[in-house]
């Protein structure tokens, strides 16, 4: 989502939620009005106002506007005025996109005051002018608002009202948008006739184009394809040469992306992501079609090559593709720390550290990211001098938030010495000192623990007291 102001319904994805009030019986007659209480909140949405909110019908309206029939959303006292009173339309989960027909029944133009607002700050602003012929308003933000506040203000006896109202907002597990494509929606010639110039024209979501080959919106109802959603689809091909070379692209990269083809052959294709590329041969089922869903994230392209058959072509339907949001992936690392008491005796114990990476769209580079988290928690200290006297000093510098505490123990076991530092600074030198003068032991273990793990090492004193 961006920072827009809408210009259509074209605008939005085509799965946002609709209301156009007219489900609710609020008479026929000129003036008939009914008050509206929680009817849309089963679809996360519930309406306040200054003034009594309800729906009127367009008996009270008069010709001239293009929306649905009957019915309207209106502010209404019994007595029309100048200040129309406002409406606030409050949503169950924030919204990144709106729009909605704006009227009145006034001569002259009125104004129209739209605010969104989330968490009862006033995000943006927008004023638009309308009249008796309806218009189409709309606004995008991205950051999504959990409330829209009309405020209309225009000549006596006059009222204004709001009718087509739609909006949708991010996927709520994870901020992204998904987009189907299937191509029904546009004029299209019987196949092998009539056929189209081809255009990006055919795609209603932003992200996806066709940068190669030959592609045309083709009247495919004929093959009776249970993978083809009837009656068009894309199709590509060239006019009887021996390949059939096809490419999509996306302009921010894509996951969840399906799609049914149906060919006359094989159809080679290459899947290039922010991994690399992955290659897939699969028979097109001739009219039959087949179903195609890949697991790659960070699709950037898709190429299509019809394998050699004569007059080639391929359909291409029903895609479907997710972008936005954010995916993430697990790792796992363990650590093997020794300790050696000096007679011999050997012990070791694993520390496993486990950690969870959101990774944007924009994030391609994962191997890197792996070597950067694996430095992240690189565990260790300096003892010195070494051998000590009497006093020995533990130093340590860490690139995350923690505590640090350090414990020393003779080689009984027994704990001689503990210390932990709850100032520590990120990226600072943290120095710990102790003085070991009046014990008889030459070695000792240390252990220093962090949030981040713990490690253990020997050390050993000269001997002089």
């Amino acid at each position: 989502f961006e920072n827009r102001l809408l210009t259509s319904e074209a605008d939005f994805s085509g799965a946002e939620t609709f209301i156009n009030f007219d489900d609710i019986d609020a008479g026929t007659n000129a003036g008939d009005y009914v008050t509206l209480g929680d009817e849309y909140q089963s679809l996360g949405l519930t309406f306040s106002g200054d003034k009594e909110v309800g729906i009127n019908t367009y008996a009270s309206i008069g010709a001239g506007t293009p929306i649905s029939s009957p019915n309207n959303l209106s502010p209404y006292d019994g007595t029309p005025q100048n200040e129309y009173g406002n409406i606030t339309l409050s949503f169950e989960s924030g919204i990144n996109r709106v729009g909605f027909y704006l009227g009145t029944n006034a001569t002259d133009d009125v104004e129209v005051t739209v605010s969104c607002i989330s968490n009862g700050v006033v995000m943006a602003t927008e004023v638009f002018i309308t009249g008796v012929s309806s218009q189409f308003f709309g606004l995008e933000s991205a950051v999504s608002f959990d409330q829209l506040l009309f405020d209309g203000f225009g000549s006596a006896n006059s009222f204004l009202w709001i009718d087509d109202l739609r909006f949708e907002g991010c996927d709520e597990e994870n901020g992204s948008e998904t987009f189907t494509e299937n191509f029904d929606g546009l004029f299209a010639g019987t196949l092998f006739s009539g056929q189209n110039t081809p255009t990006n024209d055919y795609f209603t979501s932003p992200y996806v184009s066709m940068t190669g080959g030959t592609w045309e919106v083709l009247d495919t109802s004929t093959f009776n394809c249970d993978a083809l959603s009837n009656p068009n689809s894309l199709v590509w091909n060239t006019g009887g040469s021996t390949t059939a070379n096809a490419s999509l692209s996306f302009s921010v990269p894509a996951f969840g992306v399906s799609f049914a083809i149906a060919d006359n052959t094989l159809v080679e294709i290459t899947v290039n992501h922010d991994g690399g590329s992955s290659v897939y041969n699969i028979n097109g089922n001739g009219n039959a079609g087949n179903i195609v869903t890949l697991t790659e994230t960070g699709i950037t392209s898709l190429d299509f090559e019809v394998q050699n058959f004569g007059n080639n072509y391929g359909c291409l339907d029903n895609l479907t593709y997710s972008v936005g949001g954010s995916s993430s992936i697990d790792y796992t690392l363990v650590r093997t720390f020794t300790a050696n008491d000096g007679c011999d005796n050997t012990s070791t114990c694993d520390v496993v550290y486990t950690w969870t990476e959101v990774l944007t769209p924009e994030n391609d580079g994962y191997e890197e990211d792996l070597r950067q988290a694996e430095e992240a928690v690189k565990i260790d200290f300096t003892a010195y001098p070494v051998p000590f006297d009497n006093v020995v000093n533990i130093a340590y510098s860490f690139e995350f938030e923690t505590n640090v505490t350090i414990e020393l123990f003779d080689t009984k076991g027994l704990q001689v010495f503990s210390d932990t530092n709850k100032n520590y600074v990120t990226g600072s030198n943290g120095t710990s000192t102790f003085d070991l003068s009046r014990y008889s032991s030459q070695m000792f273990y240390v252990k220093l623990t962090t949030s981040q793990g713990t490690v253990t090492k020997k050390i050993v004193s000269s001997g002089k007291k």
